[in-house]
């Protein structure tokens, strides 16, 4: 009886534990979207334009996003001009929870804004839990559980 008991709680402890593991990756997440939007503002007031996308050969689609479970580094213009010491990349970076980026000069499919040099998206896939986040509307967010950026819908 005191074994059965004794499971029970381990099993109620070991569920919690996940639960706190995954709130935590997270609130990583949401951190690590402020300091990539940061950098990436610093780059845009400094050079005119948000650092391209794909420009280390592992874009999601080439030449248009770049992702950090794919490998090589994630946004690499940051670090190159000293805005990150390293961009950070999901705590999990697979295919179900990755940080995207995408930038333009022109036009974004389906988007009604016009052209123009500072136009960008910055996204989280996915959340373990469901933090309190409603995306802001703006072409392309849909995709994500998270976003960021500047494309007008």
């Amino acid at each position: 009886m005191v074994i059965a008991i004794i499971g029970i709680l381990a099993s109620i402890v070991l569920a919690s534990v996940r639960t706190v593991r995954a709130k935590g990756r997270d609130a990583k997440r949401i951190g690590d979207m402020k300091q990539i939007t940061n950098a990436l503002n610093l780059y845009y007031f400094d050079k005119g334009v948000y650092p391209p996308a794909s420009s280390d050969g592992a874009p999601c689609n080439p030449g248009f996003w770049d992702c950090s479970h794919l490998g090589g580094s994630f946004i690499p213009e940051l670090v190159t001009y000293g805005y990150m010491p390293q961009v950070p990349v999901d705590p999990l970076n697979t295919d179900a929870y990755h940080y995207s980026y995408y930038r333009t000069t022109g036009a974004m499919y389906l988007c009604t804004s016009s052209p123009a040099r500072g136009k960008y998206l910055l996204g989280i896939i996915a959340f373990e839990t469901s933090p309190n986040y409603t995306n802001p509307n703006f072409c392309g967010a849909g995709a994500f559980q998270w976003a960021s950026g500047n494309f007008e819908n």
